[in-house]
């Protein structure tokens, strides 16, 4: 084919261009850097793929009809869409088409772009072999048009920027070694026999690139062996990086302090932080000089009730802030609390409470009428607070309780 009938056939491809760049979705990844654009000069550092031995088998079997570059490629696209989160997004592509044009024609890499976009658009739920299927459809498609010529931008402004080679791609090669790298950040390298990791290290760190492809080589092997899974299912995670987070990340073994109550370490983290918050609940907030505060008259009252220590404490709350100030307070004045469920049924509620032999039961004021009859007589409700709430003693209580006293009671199981 003449130079001239080629240049003639990209000119004729050249609407389907401007539609695609007008419509680019390049993909982000959260540590590439955004501000700075890839230098179409710049060195890459190559580091061939580690291929699994089983895919020799894989890709003669019957149940694949690809080839190495196809599987790379499709891996690559779902390697892709799992770190980034996008389902839909543009990626640089040369097909071999183009390669082998660049090579028969020297010249047309001056007036043509080297890669073009590949526009993915993915569902991780599906098999892999209807994502293989479908992402081959659309590199066929992009095949037959070859490229664009650099130019296209002078005829059609808007689309100045998007000519820039996109920082994510992929380019075809005979050998690692001779690829030549279009502008990316990160490519996946596809020769005859072999696949590449490519990374500008002035972009990318060595450490970031080399983990990620440690990624890619262990989705690439999980693919091959459980290829009736959805890509979604399957483990990224490489065999160190699983032990680091699964067991380094989680050695969070640590001294505690025994000799300690619980409410004197709440008390400890009033006096270091009193203004930084405590708890927070559906929009609410305490700080903890406030939670100790409130508590603290909690403890007060029911000290004036005769609790002190051991003594149980019935607690029948919602889930609110009242909930965690009635449990401190009950340990602040020595007490041992019970819980209780409002949600329980009436009967189950009295058995509870006949089965604890609970005097006194910290609840709120609208769950009353939900409770049996002897809880009225010595009750105490937190929301909306009684008037002398305000004027209750709020110091700490001066009797101190042991490390090993009672704190939580009774656990209820059915059957």
């Amino acid at each position: 084919m003449p130079m001239s009938d080629l240049t003639a056939r990209l000119s004729a491809s050249e609407d389907y261009w401007v539609q695609r760049l007008s419509n680019l979705e390049p993909i982000t990844l959260p540590f590439l850097r955004p501000d700075k654009q890839p230098d179409p000069a710049a060195a890459l550092t190559v580091r061939p793929v580690l291929l699994p031995d089983v895919l020799t088998v894989f890709l003669n079997s019957s149940s694949f009809a690809g080839t190495l570059r196809s599987l790379a490629l499709t891996v690559f696209v779902v390697y892709l869409s799992r770190i980034s989160g996008s389902r839909t997004f543009d990626i640089g592509f040369q097909s071999s088409i183009l390669r082998q044009l660049l090579q028969q024609y020297p010249e047309l890499g001056t007036v043509a772009a080297p890669s073009v976009p590949l526009h993915v658009k993915i569902n991780l739920n599906l098999p892999f072999s209807s994502i293989y299927a479908g992402l081959q459809q659309q590199v066929n498609q992009v095949a037959q048009r070859f490229t664009y010529l650099r130019d296209i931008g002078e005829r059609h402004p808007h689309l100045h920027s998007s000519t820039a080679p996109l920082a994510i791609g992929i380019v075809q090669a005979e050998q690692l070694d001779s690829a030549t790298l279009p502008g990316h950040v990160l490519a996946l390298v596809l020769a005859d026999d072999a696949v590449g990791w490519a990374y500008n290290p002035a972009l990318l760190s060595p450490e970031r690139a080399e983990r990620m492809q440690a990624q890619y080589e262990t989705l690439l092997y999980n693919t091959v062996l459980q290829q009736n899974r959805s890509p979604a299912d399957l483990s990224m995670l490489p065999a160190s990086e699983r032990r680091t987070v699964l067991h380094k990340w989680n050695a969070t073994t640590r001294d505690y302090p025994y000799e300690q109550c619980l409410h004197w370490l709440v008390e400890a983290q009033v006096s270091r932080t009193p203004d930084a918050v405590a708890v927070v609940f559906e929009g609410q907030s305490l700080p903890y000089a406030e939670l100790n505060h409130r508590a603290n008259q909690v403890a007060h009252y029911l000290r004036s009730l005769g609790v002190g220590p051991d003594h149980l404490v019935g607690i029948c709350m919602e889930r609110s802030l009242e909930m965690v100030i009635g449990l401190l307070g009950i340990l602040k004045a020595d007490g041992a609390y019970v819980p209780l469920d409002p949600e329980l049924p009436y009967e189950r509620l009295a058995f509870m409470l006949d089965d604890t032999e609970v005097d006194i039961l910290l609840t709120q004021q609208h769950l009353l009428p939900n409770l049996p009859p002897r809880c009225a007589t010595r009750s105490v409700w937190m929301m909306p607070p009684r008037r002398s709430a305000a004027t209750r003693q709020a110091t700490r209580c001066t009797t101190p309780n042991q490390p090993y006293g009672v704190c939580h009671l009774y656990l209820w199981l059915d059957g």
